[in-house]
């Protein structure tokens, strides 16, 4: 899966493939394409220029919509052929068009043909917009080892250079330099910077389990290629297939462990208090190891609970009755 890259633990093996870091934007652009799940794609959403596009795009819409209402009044109020233009196009187009029949064309035609083909245009360029910042909405935000990997990288901060990669207006797009804040400082502004950057890369799980040992055990899931001392790349596959076997293993203790404990238990009240306990447990399992909603544990919990009943009502948990 996507954006492993990450802030590694102090003592990283020396030997590892570094990346140097290069100059200016070529440098910025080689160490976001470096990594094999180009988790390093993070770029400005730019929310409050969007919004206010749209918004200038919508007084345009709003105000060419107040000039064809006038026009619409004023040929409720006039002649028989604005009548008939207004309920006509084709008439509308020929009284518009200077070379129609060998006249000039009625401004009044003129006018309303014009406001409408307008319209149309900033319609489309309206709706165009619209539907594009709603496709960049859906673009996740980008997690916090990936900033600050990235911040590290830019701000050459294991260097304690406090140099950034890109100067002028694009000194801070992603941030400022973490070396001269405090760590608390540091986290409030961050996550204020996260909310403005996004990730095109594709979105990866984000269970408790799968964070703990992304967070935690570098050493387990780091590649050999490593942009530098501090920022490393881990591989997202190799994280997925340890959380999966977990899974697996977890599910089938529990779903095994269920039947055997109900198979050789005979008490009744026992045989309910196991139910309840692993019913309790499975569902804690669920909402650590995957990410799962609310509705979803409740489905799975009802499911895993149906076949324990079954398996104590149909008497296969009873050794004398299945004999």
């Amino acid at each position: 899966m996507a954006e492993p890259l990450s802030m590694a633990v102090k003592g990283d093996v020396e030997s590892a493939q570094h990346l140097d870091r290069g100059l200016g934007f070529a440098g910025l652009s080689g160490f976001m394409s470096s990594d094999k799940e180009r988790s390093g794609f993070v770029f400005r959403r730019f929310s409050s220029l969007a919004a206010r596009d749209i918004l200038y795009m919508q007084s345009e819409l709003l105000d060419l919509e107040q000039q064809l209402e006038r026009l619409d009044k004023e040929d409720a109020t006039g002649g028989s052929e604005e009548r008939r233009m207004a309920k006509n196009w084709q008439q509308l187009c020929d009284r518009s068009d200077t070379s129609a029949a060998g006249r000039p064309g009625q401004p009044s035609a003129t006018r309303r043909r014009n406001l409408i083909l307008e319209i149309r245009e900033k319609l489309k360029e309206y709706q165009e917009a619209v539907l594009r910042n709603s496709e960049v909405l859906k673009l996740h935000r980008v997690p916090g080892d990936v900033h600050d990997a990235l911040l590290a990288y830019f701000w050459a901060t294991e260097k304690k250079q406090g140099v950034p990669m890109l100067t002028g207006v694009c000194e801070h797009v992603y941030g400022k330099d973490p070396g001269k804040l405090s760590i608390k400082e540091n986290n409030a502004r961050k996550k204020r910077e996260r909310d403005e950057l996004m990730t095109l890369a594709l979105r990866r799980f984000e269970d408790p389990l799968t964070k703990t040992l992304r967070g935690h055990f570098h050493g387990l899931w780091r590649r050999r290629w490593q942009a530098s001392r501090q920022v490393v790349s881990l591989s997202e596959y190799r994280i997925n297939a340890v959380v999966s076997a977990i899974n697996v293993l977890v599910v089938a203790g529990l779903l095994f462990g269920a039947i055997f404990n109900l198979y050789y238990v005979k008490n009744e009240g026992s045989r309910l208090g196991i139910l309840t306990a692993y019913t309790i447990v499975f569902s804690a399992s669920i909402a650590v190891l995957t990410e799962a909603k609310r509705a979803e544990i409740f489905g799975a919990a009802a499911a895993y609970t149906a076949v324990l009943v079954v398996f104590v009502s149909g008497g296969l948990g009873n050794p004398g009755t299945a004999a």
